[in-house]
């Protein structure tokens, strides 16, 4: 309930503005009003988590679309109206903070403004035992084709693309890292692929959610 409301004050605040503005400034403004009049976000997080909100209506380019949802801006934040207005005292003792949840945005992107694009979240953790379980989890809530799974300290060199069928590593060898290649640049050539074959199933068998899986592999 409270994340629907706060979607509703999104809303009402884009409708009035006029959209011959330029996307960024219009998302900045918007959210700055948003972050100042509602939950207490801060700006730069509001702006982040509104920009899904200049997709009012589904994407009309349907599978050709591609949402690469490479970071998180934050799980938690203390609203405005929570935040002390003077220096917190070491003297009043031990500090206890209770922060709110952010808002999830990758459910309503997937359900209903781009229902039918390629959607890739990340899953980062510090611990390797719990990050395929995750990353799994989150397909099956959110419904969406692809996860990043990468591992803190590792992430610069090593990460495993995770879908509902098939876990494929992409590393980089010594010889690219020496040579200054970024983990990225296989990420995203991955993707590539992967998204080309989801648009060709999409186009031969209609309207679908199913994605074009290739078999586990390793690249090294």
């Amino acid at each position: 309930m409270l994340q629907a409301a706060r979607e509703e004050q999104w809303k009402r605040l884009v409708r009035p503005r006029s959209l011959s503005l330029p996307a960024s400034a219009l998302c900045h403004s918007v959210a700055r009003d948003w972050a100042r009049q509602t939950c207490g976000l801060t700006q730069s997080m509001a702006v982040c988590m509104f920009s899904m909100f200049l997709l009012p209506q589904p994407v009309p380019s349907g599978a050709s679309a591609m949402f690469y949802l490479a970071a998180a801006v934050s799980d938690f934040y203390v609203p405005a109206s929570e935040m002390p207005e003077h220096k917190i005292q070491s003297s009043e003792g031990p500090l206890q903070i209770t922060m709110k949840m952010v808002p999830k945005m990758l459910s309503p992107l997937v359900k209903e403004w781009a229902p039918e694009a390629f959607v890739i979240s990340f899953k980062l953790e510090t611990d390797p035992d719990i990050l395929i379980d995750k990353s799994l989890k989150a397909l099956e809530k959110y419904r969406h084709q692809v996860v990043i799974a990468n591992i803190l300290e590792s992430r610069r060199t090593s990460v495993i693309v995770v879908t509902k069928d098939s876990q494929t590593k992409l590393s980089l060898s010594d010889e690219e890292v020496a040579q200054g290649v970024e983990i990225e640049e296989k990420i995203v050539n991955h993707l590539q692929a992967q998204h080309t074959a989801f648009i060709e199933k999409q186009n031969s068998n209609g309207k679908g959610t199913a994605c074009a899986r290739p078999k586990s592999s390793e690249a090294n």
